[in-house]
Protein backbone atom coordinates (compact mmCIF):
# COMPACT_ATOMS: atom_id res chain seq x y z
CA UNK A 1 0.00 0.00 0.00
CA UNK A 2 1.47 3.47 -1.20
CA UNK A 3 1.43 5.85 1.87
CA UNK A 4 0.80 9.05 1.40
CA UNK A 5 4.05 11.86 1.59
CA UNK A 6 4.49 14.37 4.42
CA UNK A 7 3.01 17.06 2.27
CA UNK A 8 0.30 14.98 0.78
CA UNK A 9 -0.65 14.37 4.72
CA UNK A 10 -0.37 18.02 5.20
CA UNK A 11 -3.01 18.81 2.62
CA UNK A 12 -5.62 15.97 3.41
CA UNK A 13 -5.08 17.72 7.43
CA UNK A 14 -6.02 21.30 6.09
CA UNK A 15 -8.79 19.15 3.74
CA UNK A 16 -10.33 18.06 7.22
CA UNK A 17 -10.29 21.67 8.48
CA UNK A 18 -11.97 22.79 5.10
CA UNK A 19 -14.95 21.47 6.09
CA UNK A 20 -14.82 23.64 9.07
CA UNK A 21 -13.73 27.24 7.75
CA UNK A 22 -13.06 26.93 3.96
CA UNK A 23 -11.59 30.56 3.73
CA UNK A 24 -9.42 29.59 6.80
CA UNK A 25 -7.87 26.86 5.40
CA UNK A 26 -7.47 28.85 2.38
CA UNK A 27 -5.52 31.19 4.05
CA UNK A 28 -3.09 28.84 5.14
CA UNK A 29 -2.64 27.58 1.68
CA UNK A 30 0.65 30.46 1.40
CA UNK A 31 2.14 28.66 4.19
CA UNK A 32 1.31 25.23 3.17
CA UNK A 33 3.71 26.84 -0.26
CA UNK A 34 6.32 27.28 1.40
CA UNK A 35 6.75 23.49 2.73
CA UNK A 36 6.61 22.69 -1.08
CA UNK A 37 9.46 20.66 -2.59
CA UNK A 38 8.79 18.63 -5.62
CA UNK A 39 6.91 18.97 -8.96
CA UNK A 40 4.88 16.33 -7.29
CA UNK A 41 3.95 18.53 -3.93
CA UNK A 42 3.26 21.43 -7.25
CA UNK A 43 1.01 19.25 -8.67
CA UNK A 44 -1.03 18.49 -5.43
CA UNK A 45 -0.72 21.63 -4.31
CA UNK A 46 -2.68 23.65 -7.37
CA UNK A 47 -5.15 21.26 -7.67
CA UNK A 48 -6.08 21.67 -4.18
CA UNK A 49 -5.77 25.48 -4.29
CA UNK A 50 -7.93 25.00 -7.95
CA UNK A 51 -10.48 23.14 -6.32
CA UNK A 52 -10.76 25.53 -2.89
CA UNK A 53 -10.43 28.80 -4.09
CA UNK A 54 -11.80 28.88 -7.36
CA UNK A 55 -14.76 25.86 -7.38
CA UNK A 56 -15.74 26.17 -3.76
CA UNK A 57 -15.28 29.88 -2.10
CA UNK A 58 -14.91 31.69 -5.82
CA UNK A 59 -11.74 33.83 -4.77
CA UNK A 60 -10.32 33.89 -8.54
CA UNK A 61 -7.59 36.92 -7.25
CA UNK A 62 -6.34 34.93 -4.57
CA UNK A 63 -6.10 31.55 -6.16
CA UNK A 64 -4.44 32.46 -9.38
CA UNK A 65 -1.55 34.43 -7.12
CA UNK A 66 -0.48 31.16 -5.63
CA UNK A 67 -0.23 29.16 -8.98
CA UNK A 68 1.34 31.85 -10.65
CA UNK A 69 3.75 31.39 -7.89
CA UNK A 70 3.69 27.66 -8.44
CA UNK A 71 5.35 28.35 -12.06
CA UNK A 72 7.65 30.75 -10.44
CA UNK A 73 9.46 28.09 -8.09
CA UNK A 74 12.71 26.75 -8.09
CA UNK A 75 11.72 22.72 -8.25
CA UNK A 76 9.17 23.33 -11.26
CA UNK A 77 11.72 22.59 -14.77
CA UNK A 78 10.87 24.86 -17.68
CA UNK A 79 9.01 22.03 -19.96
CA UNK A 80 7.31 19.80 -17.73
CA UNK A 81 4.05 17.99 -17.44
CA UNK A 82 3.53 19.84 -14.49
CA UNK A 83 4.04 23.36 -15.16
CA UNK A 84 1.42 21.87 -18.28
CA UNK A 85 -0.84 21.42 -15.33
CA UNK A 86 -0.63 24.82 -13.83
CA UNK A 87 -1.14 26.32 -16.90
CA UNK A 88 -4.70 24.55 -17.50
CA UNK A 89 -5.63 24.91 -14.04
CA UNK A 90 -5.01 29.06 -14.79
CA UNK A 91 -7.23 28.48 -17.37
CA UNK A 92 -9.74 27.20 -15.41
CA UNK A 93 -9.70 30.03 -13.08
CA UNK A 94 -9.75 32.44 -16.01
CA UNK A 95 -12.44 31.28 -17.43
CA UNK A 96 -14.38 30.94 -14.03
CA UNK A 97 -13.41 34.58 -13.42
CA UNK A 98 -14.71 35.71 -16.96
CA UNK A 99 -11.28 36.54 -18.56
CA UNK A 100 -11.72 34.46 -21.53
CA UNK A 101 -8.36 35.74 -23.69
CA UNK A 102 -6.22 35.41 -20.50
CA UNK A 103 -7.63 31.91 -20.21
CA UNK A 104 -6.46 31.37 -23.87
CA UNK A 105 -3.46 32.62 -23.25
CA UNK A 106 -2.85 30.03 -20.83
CA UNK A 107 -4.61 27.36 -22.76
CA UNK A 108 -1.50 27.68 -25.26
CA UNK A 109 0.84 27.07 -22.35
CA UNK A 110 -1.07 24.22 -20.96
CA UNK A 111 -2.51 21.96 -24.07
CA UNK A 112 -0.26 19.92 -26.48
CA UNK A 113 -2.84 17.73 -27.67
CA UNK A 114 -5.98 15.93 -26.96
CA UNK A 115 -4.96 14.22 -24.19
CA UNK A 116 -4.52 17.00 -22.21
CA UNK A 117 -7.39 19.27 -23.69
CA UNK A 118 -9.16 16.46 -22.33
CA UNK A 119 -8.54 16.80 -18.97
CA UNK A 120 -8.84 20.47 -19.35
CA UNK A 121 -12.40 20.30 -20.52
CA UNK A 122 -13.45 17.90 -17.70
CA UNK A 123 -11.64 20.24 -14.85
CA UNK A 124 -13.90 23.16 -16.66
CA UNK A 125 -16.95 21.62 -16.53
CA UNK A 126 -16.30 20.20 -13.10
CA UNK A 127 -15.27 23.16 -11.75
CA UNK A 128 -17.97 25.54 -13.17
CA UNK A 129 -20.71 23.39 -12.30
CA UNK A 130 -18.88 23.84 -8.65
CA UNK A 131 -19.80 27.34 -9.18
CA UNK A 132 -23.51 26.65 -9.98
CA UNK A 133 -22.63 27.75 -13.55
CA UNK A 134 -24.43 24.32 -15.72
CA UNK A 135 -25.26 26.43 -18.61
CA UNK A 136 -21.31 27.61 -19.36
CA UNK A 137 -19.96 23.63 -17.52
CA UNK A 138 -22.16 21.97 -20.54
CA UNK A 139 -20.00 23.10 -24.07
CA UNK A 140 -16.62 21.61 -22.00
CA UNK A 141 -18.18 18.30 -20.80
CA UNK A 142 -19.56 17.49 -24.07
CA UNK A 143 -15.79 18.21 -25.62
CA UNK A 144 -14.36 15.93 -23.01
CA UNK A 145 -17.03 13.40 -23.83
CA UNK A 146 -15.61 13.99 -27.78
CA UNK A 147 -11.87 13.94 -26.70
CA UNK A 148 -12.35 10.28 -24.99
CA UNK A 149 -12.55 8.59 -28.31
CA UNK A 150 -9.39 9.85 -29.87
CA UNK A 151 -6.74 9.60 -26.60
CA UNK A 152 -4.97 6.53 -26.44
CA UNK A 153 -7.37 3.71 -24.27
CA UNK A 154 -4.38 3.36 -21.56
CA UNK A 155 -4.38 6.79 -21.11
CA UNK A 156 -5.02 7.86 -17.38
CA UNK A 157 -7.04 10.93 -18.47
CA UNK A 158 -9.95 8.13 -19.31
CA UNK A 159 -10.14 7.39 -15.34
CA UNK A 160 -10.00 10.96 -14.42
CA UNK A 161 -12.81 12.01 -16.85
CA UNK A 162 -14.68 8.86 -15.73
CA UNK A 163 -14.26 9.78 -12.38
CA UNK A 164 -15.22 13.60 -13.10
CA UNK A 165 -18.02 12.43 -14.53
CA UNK A 166 -19.71 9.65 -12.15
CA UNK A 167 -19.45 12.55 -9.71
CA UNK A 168 -21.61 14.99 -12.02
CA UNK A 169 -24.28 12.44 -12.26
CA UNK A 170 -24.37 11.83 -8.21
CA UNK A 171 -24.38 15.50 -8.18
CA UNK A 172 -27.61 16.32 -10.84
CA UNK A 173 -29.46 13.54 -10.26
CA UNK A 174 -31.00 14.13 -6.98
CA UNK A 175 -31.31 18.18 -8.37
CA UNK A 176 -32.92 16.96 -11.37
CA UNK A 177 -35.48 14.41 -9.69
CA UNK A 178 -35.95 17.27 -7.52
CA UNK A 179 -36.83 19.79 -10.40
CA UNK A 180 -38.84 17.28 -12.13
CA UNK A 181 -40.88 16.99 -8.73
CA UNK A 182 -41.35 20.86 -8.84
CA UNK A 183 -42.52 21.25 -12.29
CA UNK A 184 -44.83 19.01 -12.23
CA UNK A 185 -46.41 19.73 -9.06
CA UNK A 186 -46.68 23.28 -10.44
CA UNK A 187 -47.95 22.24 -13.55
CA UNK A 188 -51.28 20.15 -11.10
CA UNK A 189 -51.24 23.46 -9.15
CA UNK A 190 -52.44 25.33 -11.98
CA UNK A 191 -54.38 23.53 -13.57
CA UNK A 192 -56.12 22.85 -9.96
CA UNK A 193 -56.27 27.17 -10.06
CA UNK A 194 -57.72 27.07 -13.22
CA UNK A 195 -60.59 24.42 -13.26
CA UNK A 196 -63.36 26.38 -11.97
CA UNK A 197 -62.66 29.22 -14.50
CA UNK A 198 -65.15 31.85 -15.61
CA UNK A 199 -63.65 31.54 -18.79
CA UNK A 200 -62.91 27.63 -19.71
CA UNK A 201 -59.95 28.40 -22.28
CA UNK A 202 -57.95 29.16 -19.22
CA UNK A 203 -58.67 26.37 -17.85
CA UNK A 204 -57.62 24.70 -21.62
CA UNK A 205 -54.46 26.80 -21.49
CA UNK A 206 -53.23 25.47 -18.24
CA UNK A 207 -54.00 21.69 -18.97
CA UNK A 208 -51.55 22.20 -22.12
CA UNK A 209 -48.98 23.55 -19.90
CA UNK A 210 -49.54 20.95 -17.13
CA UNK A 211 -49.09 18.32 -19.93
CA UNK A 212 -45.57 20.18 -20.91
CA UNK A 213 -44.69 19.65 -17.60
CA UNK A 214 -45.13 16.14 -17.51
CA UNK A 215 -43.15 15.36 -20.43
CA UNK A 216 -40.36 17.55 -19.14
CA UNK A 217 -40.46 14.85 -16.34
CA UNK A 218 -40.81 11.86 -19.01
CA UNK A 219 -44.13 10.96 -18.45
CA UNK A 220 -45.82 10.98 -21.80
CA UNK A 221 -48.83 8.50 -20.56
CA UNK A 222 -49.88 11.22 -17.98
CA UNK A 223 -49.38 13.67 -20.53
CA UNK A 224 -51.68 11.49 -23.04
CA UNK A 225 -54.40 11.68 -20.26
CA UNK A 226 -54.36 15.48 -19.97
CA UNK A 227 -54.80 15.49 -24.05
CA UNK A 228 -57.72 13.72 -23.31
CA UNK A 229 -59.14 16.26 -20.62
CA UNK A 230 -58.33 19.00 -23.34
CA UNK A 231 -60.25 17.36 -26.02
CA UNK A 232 -63.28 16.81 -23.56
CA UNK A 233 -63.21 20.77 -23.11
CA UNK A 234 -62.91 21.33 -26.68
CA UNK A 235 -66.51 19.07 -27.49
CA UNK A 236 -68.11 20.37 -24.80
CA UNK A 237 -67.63 24.37 -26.22
CA UNK A 238 -67.21 23.49 -29.38
CA UNK A 239 -64.36 24.84 -29.24
CA UNK A 240 -62.29 26.46 -32.60
CA UNK A 241 -59.16 25.70 -34.00
CA UNK A 242 -56.92 27.34 -31.58
CA UNK A 243 -58.03 24.96 -28.78
CA UNK A 244 -57.39 22.27 -31.13
CA UNK A 245 -54.51 22.61 -32.02
CA UNK A 246 -53.03 22.75 -28.49
CA UNK A 247 -54.67 19.27 -27.93
CA UNK A 248 -53.04 17.80 -30.95
CA UNK A 249 -49.46 19.70 -30.39
CA UNK A 250 -49.29 17.89 -26.91
CA UNK A 251 -50.32 14.88 -28.14
CA UNK A 252 -47.51 15.29 -31.10
CA UNK A 253 -45.09 15.94 -28.32
CA UNK A 254 -45.99 13.04 -26.26
CA UNK A 255 -45.82 10.04 -28.83
CA UNK A 256 -42.58 11.95 -29.91
CA UNK A 257 -41.27 11.34 -26.50
CA UNK A 258 -42.26 7.70 -26.28
CA UNK A 259 -40.53 7.40 -29.61
CA UNK A 260 -43.77 6.53 -31.82
CA UNK A 261 -42.61 9.08 -34.41
CA UNK A 262 -45.46 7.98 -37.23
CA UNK A 263 -48.00 8.42 -34.63
CA UNK A 264 -46.61 11.75 -34.11
CA UNK A 265 -46.60 12.95 -37.97
CA UNK A 266 -49.89 12.43 -38.29
CA UNK A 267 -50.71 14.58 -34.69
CA UNK A 268 -48.38 16.98 -36.61
CA UNK A 269 -50.32 16.87 -39.83
CA UNK A 270 -53.45 17.30 -38.05
CA UNK A 271 -51.79 20.19 -36.25
CA UNK A 272 -50.42 21.94 -39.79
CA UNK A 273 -54.27 21.74 -40.50
CA UNK A 274 -55.55 23.41 -37.54
CA UNK A 275 -52.66 26.25 -38.43
CA UNK A 276 -54.28 26.98 -41.76
CA UNK A 277 -57.62 27.24 -40.25
CA UNK A 278 -56.50 29.40 -37.51
CA UNK A 279 -54.21 31.99 -39.79
CA UNK A 280 -57.99 31.97 -41.92
CA UNK A 281 -59.94 32.98 -38.47
CA UNK A 282 -57.44 35.74 -37.40
CA UNK A 283 -55.52 33.09 -34.71
CA UNK A 284 -51.96 32.79 -35.61
CA UNK A 285 -50.59 29.84 -34.62
CA UNK A 286 -47.26 29.72 -36.72
CA UNK A 287 -44.93 30.13 -34.25
CA UNK A 288 -46.30 27.49 -31.70
CA UNK A 289 -46.42 25.55 -34.82
CA UNK A 290 -42.44 25.82 -35.66
CA UNK A 291 -41.74 25.11 -31.71
CA UNK A 292 -43.23 21.78 -31.88
CA UNK A 293 -41.39 21.09 -35.62
CA UNK A 294 -38.19 21.94 -33.45
CA UNK A 295 -39.16 20.01 -30.62
CA UNK A 296 -40.26 16.81 -32.58
CA UNK A 297 -37.03 17.13 -34.88
CA UNK A 298 -34.51 17.44 -31.86
CA UNK A 299 -36.12 13.87 -30.89
CA UNK A 300 -35.96 12.60 -33.89
CA UNK A 301 -31.98 13.25 -34.79
CA UNK A 302 -30.14 9.54 -34.13
CA UNK A 303 -27.22 11.52 -33.57
CA UNK A 304 -24.28 8.99 -32.56
CA UNK A 305 -22.75 9.37 -28.65
CA UNK A 306 -19.98 9.71 -30.27
CA UNK A 307 -19.69 12.34 -32.66
CA UNK A 308 -17.01 11.36 -35.90
CA UNK A 309 -13.89 13.44 -35.35
CA UNK A 310 -11.99 10.82 -37.89
CA UNK A 311 -10.57 13.99 -39.15
CA UNK A 312 -8.14 16.41 -37.56
CA UNK A 313 -8.79 17.66 -34.04
CA UNK A 314 -8.00 20.64 -32.92
CA UNK A 315 -5.76 20.93 -30.61
CA UNK A 316 -7.53 23.84 -28.74
CA UNK A 317 -11.92 23.90 -29.49
CA UNK A 318 -12.57 27.84 -29.13
CA UNK A 319 -13.66 28.42 -25.95
CA UNK A 320 -17.50 28.88 -25.98
CA UNK A 321 -18.49 32.37 -26.57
Amino acid sequence: MIQPSPFQRLLQELSKDARVDPNAAFNRLDEIYGKTSSETDLLHFSVYATNLGVGALGRYDDAEALLRRCLEHPSLPAATPVRRSIHRALAVLLICAERKRDAEAEMRLGIIGPSDECRFASACAQTLLARNRPSEALPFLKRATVLCSVVPPDDDVLKQTAGIAGNLLRIAEPQCLLTQQLLTTAGDALAAATVRSENWKNHHQALFNQGKAWLLAINPVRALSIVQEMMALEKKFEAGPAQRFYSANLACRAQAVRGQFKVAASAMAACQQLVAEGEASGEPLGPAAEDLERFVASLQEQKPLIPDISGAVPIIAPLPS
